[in-house]
């Protein structure tokens, strides 16, 4: 299958390519500079780490629509999806299967978006109009980005990286009933600058109960207090409501287009209201270096329903309601300043969450429940980088992280004051004695403490990197890293008595090439060993199924390659491959939902100015059902994408079709239930810029 898929790609590509005209400005990844994090104004070329690099002029051009297909390119990113949508959906990096959602960060403008629970990052609060830029760092990054960094992180830039006066709107419509449409302007004056977006999105989804309506704006503002200092200051709004199809079984997943749509759960659905506010100062501090300040604030609410009867009233359903909400505050303070020919840097970093949850609503004796409780992180890190000649640099770092957690869980009960009441007992015929008898009185139904959780951890991370340039065109590194993951709030409550963090060691070693001016290529080694790591399923120690640490140590290993090649001006051809081995060190057993190989190809072709054509194509190997062994393979699958493109001085028209070959595909299964992904699907629409 794999084969047939790189024939059938390359095939396309031979025949689309017959006739080549002429320019297409070269994107190569080596030579971009890096803006997030503490490899500012670095060349990707110049770090050793596996880093990967998205500009908007590849956004524009990818056929994906949203921010997880676009992701997925990239060599060894992968996503799942449970509602054929990018809500709820999952970024893995090198092959971390179902737990991806805790060990891979995603930031946003420097600002982390996972949730202190099970939920991760919610992908689908960032609409693409917003987004500037995209930096994939691969492998262990606990230094800089704290605990989660495990298999890599994610640095989504969305501030403008430049002052200019532009705005621009975007609409879209096509299968399932779905309309996108955007606008953003940025306008920039002598001291100050100022960048709005807004997003409307509404489809009706492939799935039955698979809608999904979602709303987003933001609005940032830059002043420019002098030549050395800026304040900027801004807000994001996301609101979205949305239903939860679940899965399908084996037999509707291999029946017909209509079995696979189908859903048991037509009720299930939710509705998200997040909110975003951050104000930051960046100070040039001219020979005593750069110094950022950072405080965002988040407040996010989350109430859904799960396995709902339709026939329920509204009061009814409300009883039912499940609720997650999330108040949340972070500081971050990063100096960088030169030390004769070394770069040092240090930062401060302080997380502070409350959160509470509800489940089966407020009024339900014995079943309504709730969960209050809070997060807090604070740690200090810091970084050299260090050249001991023009070819050899070495660059070091040093976290240490000191974390806590308090939870209460309470239940609702019926609670009555006693009173004792004087009354008389006929003890024999006739005979009474004064007794004083307990009566409940003053009834209530209230909610009582069934258990309260308080944990606290100290945690380090360690990081050490060579990088050696070979000549003008190649260099290699080294990375030794070690990571830490805290468990999250979910975790600590479905668990063993003796859940404790997880921790890491990483070994990344690659080469870089620039092998000439139209072709660039990496080749990057990864091992990575997860001791306690924090895993759902049944404890071997304790035979129940609750979040526990692994008594065997795991092991991810792989390698993962990009190319680019321009054979000429117009036209520009990439490729993604990754193989990784993920399995459980003693006994062998394979890690499950994690795919060995897979592969992404794309092509663009720009014959003249005015018209684009972009296919992209990507194999997926078959992976181990999130239950284990006992269960089917999810089998592999591949999917074509494409995308058409023709500019007419300030418009932009375009039209694509996804999944071109109508491959029926799962991204996720457990115990043979599966999540059916769209059928071949199609898009028009245009952007105009003025």
């Amino acid at each position: 299958m794999f084969t047939d898929f790189y024939n059938k790609f390359y095939l396309t590509l031979l025949t689309i390519c017959s006739s080549l005209q002429v320019q297409a400005e070269t994107r190569f990844e080596l030579d971009e500079i890096i803006v997030s994090g503490n490899y500012q104004n670095q060349t990707v070329e110049q770090l050793p780490k596996s880093i990967a690099v998205i500009t908007a002029a590849d956004i524009e051009q990818a056929p994906s629509n949203n921010l997880i297909e676009l992701l997925a390119r990239e060599a060894n990113v992968n996503f799942n999806s449970f509602t054929a949508t990018d809500k709820f959906a999952g970024i893995d990096i090198r092959g971390m299967g179902e737990v991806s959602h805790s060990n891979v960060v995603i930031m946003l403008d420097g600002v982390r978006l996972n949730a202190a629970d099970l939920s991760g990052a919610d992908l689908s609060s960032i609409p693409l109009s917003q987004i500037k830029r995209i930096e994939i760092i691969r492998g262990a990054s606990a230094v800089r980005y704290g605990g989660g960094a495990v298999g890599g992180v994610i640095n989504i830039i969305t501030d403008p990286q430049s002052d200019q006066n532009r705005s621009n709107i975007y609409m879209s419509g096509g299968s399932f009933n779905t309309f996108d449409t955007r606008a953003s302007t940025e306008q920039a004056f002598d001291n100050f600058s100022l960048n709005a977006n807004i997003a409307y999105y509404d489809t009706d989804g492939y799935r039955d109960n698979g809608q999904l309506e979602k709303q987003d704006a933001k609005l940032t503002a830059r002043f420019y207090a002098s030549d050395h200092i800026t304040f900027k200051t801004s807000i994001k709004a996301h609101y979205d409501e949305y239903g939860l199809p679940g899965p399908v079984n084996k037999t509707l997943f291999e029946g017909s287009n209509e079995d696979r749509k189908s859903t048991n759960s037509a009720s299930d659905g939710g509705t998200t209201d997040d909110i975003f506010y951050n104000i930051s100062a960046e100070i040039d501090l001219v020979n005593a270096g750069f110094l950022q300040i950072n405080l965002s604030h988040r407040q996010r609410e989350n109430p859904f329903l799960i396995g709902l009867d339709p026939g329920l009233t509204y009061q009814q359903q409300q009883q039912k309601l499940w609720k997650t909400n999330e108040d949340a505050t972070n500081i971050d303070i990063f100096h960088e300043f030169n030390m004769g020919s070394t770069k040092l840097a240090y930062g401060l970093n302080h997380y502070k969450a409350d959160f509470n949850q509800q489940k089966n609503g407020t009024t339900l004796l014995d079943q309504s429940k709730k969960r209050n409780g809070d997060v807090s992180s604070s740690s200090l890190f810091f970084t050299t980088n260090t050249p001991l000649s023009e070819k050899l640099n070495i660059s070091t770092g040093y976290r240490k992280n000191h974390f806590k957690t308090s939870s209460t869980d309470m239940q609702l009960v019926e609670t009555c004051e006693t009173v004792l009441v004087d009354t008389q007992i006929e003890i024999s015929p006739g005979i009474f004695v004064p007794a004083q008898v307990p009566i409940q009185t003053n009834c209530n139904d209230a909610f009582q403490t069934e258990s309260s959780e308080n944990s606290k951890w100290t945690n380090s991370a360690i990081e050490l990197g060579v990088l050696f340039k070979i000549n003008s065109s190649h260099s290699t590194y080294f990375n030794l890293s070690k990571s830490y993951r805290n468990p999250n709030t979910d975790e600590l409550v479905l668990s063993d008595d003796n859940l404790k963090p997880q921790t890491g060691l990483h070994f990344d070693t690659g080469l870089r090439s620039q092998i000439s001016d139209n072709i660039e290529s990496s080749v990057n080694l990864f091992m990575m060993q997860i001791k306690d790591e924090i895993r759902y399923g049944v404890n071997t120690e304790t035979s129940l199924s609750e979040n526990h640490n692994a008594t065997e140590k795991t092991i991810r290993k792989g390698v993962e390659t990009d190319f680019k090649y321009y054979p000429v001006k117009s036209v520009y051809l990439w490729t993604s491959l990754a193989y990784t081995k993920s399995e459980f060190k003693e006994s062998k057993n394979t890690i499950p939902l994690v795919p060995q190989t897979t592969l992404s190809l794309g092509l663009e072709w720009t014959p003249v100015s005015t018209f684009t054509f972009s296919l992209s194509g990507s194999y997926i190997d078959e992976q181990l059902d999130g239950l284990g062994n006992q269960y089917t393979l999810l089998n592999a699958y591949q999917v074509y994408n494409s995308k058409f493109i023709y500019r007419f001085k300030n418009i932009n028209l375009f039209a694509g079709i996804n999944n071109i070959s109508n491959e029926v595909y799962s991204t996720i299964a457990f115990a043979e239930y599966y999540y059916p992904m769209p059928e071949r699907n199609y898009y028009a629409g245009l952007s105009i810029s003025f």
